[in-house]
Order: C-alpha cells, then sequence, then structure tokens
C-alpha cells in the first residue's frame, strides 16, 4: 500500500480529542482517520447513523482485541459483558 501525505486543518481540540480516542483504540490518528475514510468510501456516504458507528466502534472493538497477544482478566470480563449488552439491545 502506497501512503501520501496530505496537510488537512482539523480543529485544535478536535484533533486532540480524537487521538485520544483513537489511542484507547489502538489506533494512531493517522490510522484511525484512514479507517473512516475507507467506511465513507465504501458506503458513499457519512458514517453518520447510530448503526454504522456502532459497527464502526465493534470493528475496531475486535480489531483490538485480534491484535492482543494476550488479554487480561479485567479486559475479558469487558468484553465478554460488552458483548452480553450488544446482544440484548439487537433483541428488542
Amino acid at each position: 500500500m502506497l501512503a501520501t501525505t496530505r496537510n488537512i486543518e482539523i480543529e485544535y481540540v478536535l484533533a486532540n480529542e480524537a487521538e485520544k480516542t483513537f489511542d484507547t483504540m489502538g489506533l494512531s490518528l493517522s490510522d484511525g482517520i484512514s479507517f473512516i475514510l475507507r467506511q465513507v468510501i465504501q458506503q458513499k456516504s457519512m458514517p453518520s447513523e447510530r448503526d454504522e458507528f456502532k459497527k464502526f466502534f465493534n470493528e475496531m472493538r475486535a480489531r483490538i482485541v485480534n491484535s492482543c497477544d494476550y488479554l487480561t482478566e479485567e479486559e475479558i470480563n469487558a468484553e465478554i459483558k460488552a458483548s452480553r449488552a450488544e446482544k440484548k439491545v439487537g433483541n428488542h
């Protein structure tokens, strides 16, 4: 994959908050923005619907879990809890 560097203007606070959020997902700001851009291209629309964001975060969670060599007991329990909550939402 060839990469390119582009200069874009982003609000300072927005960029910092996005960087912190992506960092919690194990992503750099560049990787997070690239992921969102791929979603826009695939769907030919902005990811504005709640279901699209839910899908985005579920994909990010799966990417994080799959990239870890191991999970702590706390992380495993958090994943189980999140999965159960998603199932409850899907059943209602």
